[in-house]
């Protein structure tokens, strides 16, 4: 079946295919939804799985695109876009992939969306989920990360970028959650959810004097040998639980509770965090 549409946002390109989807998502400012679930090792059994380059508008209409396996090129998803572009309603299973699942390579400050995904997966080599260039910012709402691999990051951060409404969960043995070449460049977490099983940790944010910003976020590092600060500069309570990683220190707004109090509604509340809005 091929793709129907004009890939306006009235009538936008309809694919049903993954190959429809990278012929269509590549094309400046065009909107695509997709129109049903992908099986993506059917339609390139021998794993050369081209990459998803976007440069518009994707929709996926909460449909599924499953099992994404390539362990050759260097990323899969990658934003190109200098103004807005996005990828929303999509949900990513089965990944099988090399190193980086994203990365963001804009010209001049494009505004990059990810919004109501969901991502599961292996990671084979040394990457991390996020990669991103300059002069960029990333928005990140209500998606959720379940991702493994033996030295894999969250992020690789070169400028802004924005967590919101996530929940993340994370088995690896890199030294850091994010990577960052400045101080200056720090990710931001609000009403996150934060699972990390990482016996290699060292801190959040590589550059030594950086801070990562949690706003109402829960994190939790289920190590018990993990080592290093949470740097937490922020402008709301968030908790991490001090039992799981007894040998992680706290900064700035973001507190430590005991395994016994960690659902302790009365505590949480007493201590200024907000458990309403926490993602649980």
């Amino acid at each position: 079946m091929a793709y129907t549409g004009t890939g306006t946002q009235s009538d936008p390109y309809i694919v049903t295919t993954y190959a429809e989807l990278v012929e269509k998502a590549a094309e400046s400012g065009k909107y695509v939804k997709i129109g049903n679930d992908i099986d993506v090792l059917a339609e390139y059994p021998n794993g050369d799985v081209p990459m998803l380059v976007v440069n518009g508008y994707v929709d996926g209409d909460n449909k599924t695109i499953s099992r994404i396996y390539n362990t050759q090129i260097a990323f899969t998803i990658h934003f190109n876009s200098s103004s807005v572009s996005y990828i929303k309603n999509t949900k990513f299973t089965n990944i099988v992939i090399a190193t980086t699942l994203m990365n963001i390579d804009t010209s001049s400050n494009g505004h990059i969306i990810l919004e109501n995904c969901d991502f599961a997966g292996i990671m084979t080599g040394d990457g991390q989920i996020l990669e991103s260039g300059s002069n960029y910012f990333g928005s990140l709402k209500g998606c959720s990360f379940n991702m493994s691999g033996n030295s894999m990051r969250l992020a690789h951060i070169t400028s802004s970028c924005t967590f919101t409404d996530c929940n993340i969960k994370l088995t690896t043995q890199s030294r850091y959650l994010c990577n960052s070449i400045s101080r200056y460049y720090t990710p931001t977490f609000s009403n996150c959810y934060l699972e990390i099983n990482d016996s290699n940790l060292e801190g959040i944010l590589s550059y030594a004097d950086g801070s990562a910003l949690f706003n109402n976020t829960v994190l939790d590092i289920t190590t018990q040998n993990a080592v290093g600060n949470i740097n937490g500069n922020n402008t709301m309570v968030s908790i991490f639980n001090s039992t799981h990683a007894p040998n992680i220190a706290t900064t700035g707004n973001t507190k430590g509770v005991s395994d016994e109090k960690w659902l302790d509604v009365t505590y949480l509340q007493s201590i200024g965090f907000n458990i309403v809005e926490a993602q649980e």
